[in-house]
């Protein structure tokens, strides 16, 4: 007999915050698997793009890049609960930040 895995949702939001590199290629992967992949403008730095997926519960491991700079973070997460995760790139120095939250996430 099959057990399903219990599954949570996971909210990625990602955002260029870079006023210097106007244009970024931001590359997102889950445990090896694209999850996401957009050509980002800063515009007013306002701009969002949010994709949800399931995962089950567990480990997973996320790597988020940057294709101009190639600019790299990896970060594990414990998946135990839906989760909001924000990625936003940065320059200069070329860098990708990752903040995880167990609640909804507002922007401005």
């Amino acid at each position: 007999m099959e057990q399903s895995q219990e599954e949570h949702l996971l909210h990625v939001s990602v955002s260029n915050q870079s006023l210097s590199q106007t244009i970024a290629e931001l590359v997102i992967s889950l445990d090896g698997e694209l999850i996401f992949r957009r050509e980002m403008r800063t515009g007013t730095q306002h701009t969002w793009e949010e994709t949800t997926i399931p995962v089950v519960r567990g480990q997973h491991t996320f790597v988020m890049s940057e294709a101009r700079t190639e600019s790299r973070e990896e970060q594990v997460v414990n998946v135990d609960g839906e989760l909001w995760i924000v990625v936003t790139f940065h320059s200069p120095p070329a860098q990708i930040r990752v903040e995880i939250f167990d609640s909804p996430v507002g922007f401005m």
